[in-house]
């Protein structure tokens, strides 16, 4: 499945998939006004709360008709949001190492580079990981 079609990650029995394992933290965006085409869910970020004190972001898409409207941004924020009342210590995410709009969106909005993982994907590919502190330490 690819990003594209954001139905294929935004489905209610997929969302309540992690919100039954209860160690999920789920934010969605829906449209305030119409959309064509028509949209229930227009963006999702997903974030495993992990007992390090660690949020890692499993999933975070926006539908292609709605990208670059700040959707993602929000949603990024309200996790970090969640994470900063949860005394949360940081925000991680990897990503495909050719996944430039990715890198470039994290960095937009605050995360770091932290490393890479070689071979981290099923296919072999590499992961770029890379955290956004949400304490002052």
């Amino acid at each position: 499945m690819g990003l594209t079609d954001v139905t294929k990650w935004t489905s209610r029995s997929l969302i309540q998939v992690f919100l039954d394992s209860n160690q999920w933290v789920v934010f969605v965006a829906r449209p305030l006004v119409p959309v064509m085409p028509p949209e229930d869910l227009i963006g999702i970020i997903a974030g495993g709360l992990e007992e390090e004190g660690r949020i890692w972001i499993e999933l975070m898409v926006v539908s292609s008709t709605q990208r670059r409207k700040g959707i993602g941004t929000a949603l990024v924020h309200k996790l970090e949001e969640f994470g900063r009342d949860s005394r949360a210590r940081a925000l991680f995410v990897d990503l495909d190492d050719d996944n430039y709009s990715a890198l470039d969106f994290y960095r937009a909005v605050g995360f770091d580079d932290a490393g890479v993982i070689k071979q981290y994907y099923y296919d072999g590919t590499d992961a770029l990981v890379m955290v956004k502190p949400l304490r002052d330490e």
